[in-house]
């Protein structure tokens, strides 16, 4: 939120063209679907303990610590690019989308950062997110998956080794 209110970025003022995505949005979206839809069938289940460490390894470790920190520098353009504006968009809503999601399990956070970023009167208010097949890429899930562990495994070494 601190780039986009520097930017004075309104996410209502974009159309999101999912088409449009570059491969890491395109893995971030599809991780998000692939997170409502595990998370409707645990729901469904009634197994919230399960739904709660879906959320919160999606938040933690697929946003925040892996395609946040990918992307700083499109937040950090200059100007107001395609490909900045994008990155805005994309996260906005991954963001939403996922306050959504949490919204019956963390009523009160959900419902801070839904208004925050959304600026409508409320998350349980909005429609409970329904997973698309169709934004689902396995095989893309799967590559990332691989270039996340082999980053792990490089820093790994780099701290065996303690070289900075």
């Amino acid at each position: 939120m601190t780039y986009a209110n520097i930017d004075n970025f309104d996410a209502k003022k974009y159309e999101n063209n999912l088409d449009k995505n570059i491969e890491i949005d395109k893995w971030i979206i599809s991780r998000l679907h692939t997170v409502i839809k595990s998370v409707t069938e645990n729901m469904n289940n009634y197994d919230l303990t399960r739904c709660v460490r879906l959320i919160q390894s999606f938040i933690i470790d697929d946003v925040s610590n892996w395609y946040v920190r990918r992307s700083r520098r499109r937040y950090w353009s200059l100007t107001l690019t395609e490909d900045k504006k994008q990155a805005y968009l994309t996260l906005y809503y991954v963001l939403t989308e996922t306050a959504k999601l949490m919204s019956p399990i963390a009523p009160f956070i959900s419902e801070d950062i839904y208004t925050n970023l959304t600026g409508e009167e409320s998350v349980h208010l909005a429609d409970f997110p329904v997973y698309n097949d169709n934004l689902i890429y396995p095989e893309l899930e799967e590559e990332m998956k691989t270039v996340i562990n082999l980053v792990s495994l490089g820093r790994a070494a780099r701290n065996t080794c303690q070289i900075k």
